[in-house]
């Protein structure tokens, strides 16, 4: 999936990627001629990967031909989401592939800019930049490696994963004309056997170009509950109680913190929201799903044990309707 975002002033743009939720975004961290401090942030999500067979990891080959047919043992299955009038479609033997690269674009740069051939289009679907080069997170002048990250244990296959509301990860700081590029594969296409792939263009505009970018992945996170209840709620929504409980939404500082191993989370609903409560480690990635499901209004709290994990900082993350949250918690042992 290749765009040329455009948000605003298209010279101010930065962008990122998000591999927990799948997708490459921009934003412009900076008052925008056109949007003034409200920029809106721009999204490309790979909600459905295409499915691929994979020898000995979707299914056991075991007459040895590199293809599944009858006679080989499935190890996993595939699923295409086709609506409520045609249904789930399942197919055996295969797995839905994430986005296995994503890349960042510069206009006219002359590493990072458009591909002028196929052979250059390629070494940036793999990850790397046009050229072939892999490139790395440490020599990166477009970019910054924050919040005590080690930039040599960045994956360079996706561009600017870090997260730029938390300052933490490989994040780019260098505005421009920006061109996204998101990649899943390799699968094979055969006559007859048509590949679904489906991918969502999300537009979020919040109170600040980087609370844009909140809203964005909460708007994510409804795209895939929509898509995992196979498009059947696409008016779906949640009624205001007569009474509230409490005013207003808030997430609560753990306490203790720092702590070891276990800290309370605590947090409170005005109307009938569903939550999502995940922590993450440093580098985004997801360590604990908390909570995932619907609350009636109310005040809530929570356990939070770590004592399978190591030392250092974490993040918390209260999404509930439009309301998203994110604090920081420290665990020392």
């Amino acid at each position: 999936v290749a765009t040329d975002p455009d948000v605003g002033d298209y010279t101010d743009d930065l962008s990122g990627t998000d591999t927990l939720l799948n997708l490459v975004y921009t934003w412009a961290n900076q008052n925008d001629a056109q949007f003034g401090v409200r920029v809106p942030s721009f999204a490309t999500m790979l909600l459905q990967g295409p499915h691929a067979f994979i020898p000995n990891v979707t299914y056991r080959d075991n007459n040895s031909n590199g293809r599944f047919d009858i006679g080989d043992t499935p190890l996993d299955t595939a699923i295409n989401r086709r609506g409520e009038l045609l249904g789930v479609q399942r197919i055996i033997g295969a797995k839905n592939l994430r986005m296995t690269s994503s890349r960042i674009g510069y206009k006219s740069h002359p590493t990072l800019g458009d591909p002028d051939n196929a052979r250059e289009l390629r070494n940036i679907q793999i990850g790397r930049h046009r050229s072939g080069e892999i490139g790395s997170a440490c020599s990166d002048n477009w970019g910054l490696v924050l919040g005590g990250v080690n930039c040599g244990q960045v994956n360079p296959g996706f561009h600017y994963s870090g997260d730029p509301v938390n300052r933490m990860g490989w994040i780019g700081n260098v505005p421009a004309d920006i061109r996204m590029y998101a990649t899943s594969g390799s699968f094979q296409l055969r006559r007859g056997e048509p590949v679904t792939i489906i991918v969502p263009y999300i537009v979020a505009r919040g109170s600040s170009a980087l609370n844009s970018i909140e809203m964005m992945r909460h708007y994510a996170q409804s795209s895939r509950l929509l898509y995992n209840s196979n498009f059947s709620n696409l008016f779906a929504g949640v009624k205001q109680p007569e009474g509230n409980l409490v005013e207003g939404f808030k997430l609560y500082e753990n306490y203790p913190n720092p702590f070891n191993p276990s800290t309370k989370i605590s947090y409170q609903l005005p109307v009938t929201s569903h939550v999502s409560l995940i922590v993450y480690d440093v580098l985004g990635n997801e360590v604990a799903n908390l909570i995932n499901e619907v609350k009636s209004a109310g005040k809530y709290e929570i356990e939070f044990n770590a004592n399978k994990l190591t030392s250092g900082i974490y993040f918390y993350k209260l999404v509930a309707d439009n309301f998203i949250e994110t604090k920081k918690m420290i665990l020392m042992k």
